[in-house]
């Protein structure tokens, strides 16, 4: 198991079952088969429901108002807390979001989705915003960005272990500077444009 950053969960096996209760963030699997006889099911449960593994590697990402499954390998069943339909099943390749009620379309997950797991931040067309956010969750300190630029898209690829470094590259690629006021007080700026 590979936590993301501010991630929380309790731990509960028992003789029936092999429950993860993720209470926030983000967590990676990988299922092995269980020295048990009878097998024990897996699953990771969150406010919204469970994702019952079916020997597999899948990552789960608890949102405000869903949940977000991506499989890597092998099958994972969605089951929703209220849902009053059969659960939903994502083979390797899909991904799809549930809420306590229903299970989203299913997608084909993003390429790349994963390698959080490997230290690196992956953004296709994502708001500078989001970006700055999601960044500042792997930094001590505050990283805000200035709302002239937060409209702005970024792309590329991006280590979260040296985010400074993140930050260095993201103005290569898009018109903003870092303002340090100190190491722990970073602010996303727009770059001064030419002849000011």
């Amino acid at each position: 198991m590979v936590l993301d950053s501010a991630t929380a969960l309790d731990i509960v096996y028992t003789g029936d079952e092999r429950r993860l209760r993720l209470r926030t963030g983000r967590i990676s699997v990988v299922t092995a088969p269980d020295p048990m006889a009878p097998a024990r099911a897996f699953c990771v449960e969150t406010v919204h429901g469970t994702a019952l593994a079916l020997g597999t590697e899948f990552s789960v990402h608890h949102l405000d108002n869903s949940t977000e499954v991506v499989v890597q390998h092998g099958k994972v069943e969605l089951r929703p807390q209220h849902a009053v339909s059969a659960a939903v099943r994502l083979i390797a390749g899909q991904r799809a979001g549930f809420t306590q009620e229903h299970v989203d379309d299913i997608r084909t997950a993003a390429p790349g989705a994963e390698v959080w797991t490997r230290g690196l931040l992956v953004a296709n067309d994502l708001r500078l915003s989001e970006f700055v956010t999601t960044v500042s969750r792997y930094r001590v300190g505050v990283l805000r960005c200035d709302e002239r630029v937060e409209e702005l898209r970024v792309t590329g690829v991006f280590p979260l272990q040296d985010t400074d470094r993140a930050l260095a590259n993201l103005t290569l690629g898009i018109p903003v500077d870092i303002a340090y006021r100190s190491s722990w007080w970073v602010t996303v700026v727009p770059r001064p444009s030419a002849g000011t």
